[in-house]
């Protein structure tokens, strides 16, 4: 799981950008959430789980500002 994983990310990085980039991320991530459980490393589990929410909340910002934008420009 870590190899896909880093494959995910490291396409995500340098082929994809904006909201696609960071679903390749939450993707990636997932990947590794679940190695890390598999494995029992606490530690690793909290990081990834923050790195999910976190890309999870910059999801949302990214596509509210879009939506803001694209009304504004409709009026």
């Amino acid at each position: 799981m870590s190899i896909i994983g880093t494959m995910i990310g490291t396409f995500s990085m340098f082929v994809l950008s904006g909201v696609a980039m960071r679903v390749g991320f939450l993707v990636g991530a997932t990947c590794w959430l679940i190695n890390n459980i598999l494995v029992g490393s606490i530690g690793g589990t909290l990081l990834e789980a923050t790195l999910i929410v976190t890309n999870l909340v910059t999801i949302y910002r990214l596509r509210k500002s879009t939506d803001l934008v694209s009304n504004e420009s409709q009026t």
